[in-house]
């Protein structure tokens, strides 16, 4: 589903382009106060005022998917070696 919700693919192509998104939409929602900060971040209209690579790659919001990735990791591993 696109971020761009339009009647038709001209006006989809306009919002994308004015960076026009739902942040109410219920698949965004679903990311969490900190996930929609990081997605406005890099979405912003203004290429000067978008999160750098680096910076997303450290925002709270990936930070807390590594932890959550690892913690998960490391269960399985102790799994498999039991």
């Amino acid at each position: 589903k696109s971020l761009f919700e339009g009647a038709d693919v001209k006006e989809v192509i306009r919002k994308n382009t004015l960076c026009e998104i739902n942040f109410s939409d219920e698949n965004i929602l679903t990311l969490g106060e900190s996930g929609t900060d990081l997605l406005r971040k890099m979405l912003a209209a203004n290429p000067n005022e978008r999160i750098s690579a680096k910076d997303a790659l450290n925002h709270p919001y990936l930070e807390s998917a590594k932890n959550a990735m690892t913690t998960h990791t490391l269960a399985s591993a102790s799994l498999i070696l039991a």
